[in-house]
């Protein structure tokens, strides 16, 4: 009887040859072939589904970098302003103190004056209480 299916490919030991042979044999069988067909149809389908699966993940990774650069660029203007606000307040302050620092410098010297004054009262005040209790003595 004779066999529809063509006979195995004989194994030659050398790669190239065996995978040629494997060719010609599955040309020669429709069904083997009509299955292999079927499995690179069905193969290449998933790969289309990975692929737009990998498209979408992308997609959603650029529009996270994205809206992450744009929170990340909001939250930089934030702090830019605050520490601007912080600088300008800090900069108050320090006129401020130096505002107080150069009242107090005139307010010592007046002080200071003033003690002087008052001294040279006493000694005068002294003196002439001397000579009051010289004259009366």
């Amino acid at each position: 009887m004779i066999s529809l299916n063509p006979p195995a490919p004989p194994a030659t030991g050398n790669a190239d040859l065996d995978r040629v042979f494997a060719w010609i044999a599955l040309a020669t069988d429709p069904q083997a072939a009509a299955a292999r067909l079927a499995e690179i149809v069905s193969a290449h389908a998933d790969a289309s589904e990975v692929i737009k699966s990998a498209d979408d993940i992308k997609a959603g990774h650029a529009k996270e970098r994205k809206e992450l650069a744009t929170a990340r660029a909001a939250h930089d203007a934030d702090i830019k302003r605050r520490r601007e606000a912080f600088e300008r307040e800090c900069q108050d302050r320090d006129h401020a103190i130096d505002q107080r620092a150069a009242e107090t410098a005139k307010l010592n010297q007046k002080a200071q004056a003033k003690l002087a004054e008052v001294e040279r009262l006493r000694l005068e005040a002294a003196q002439r209480v001397e000579k009051i209790k010289a004259a009366a003595a």
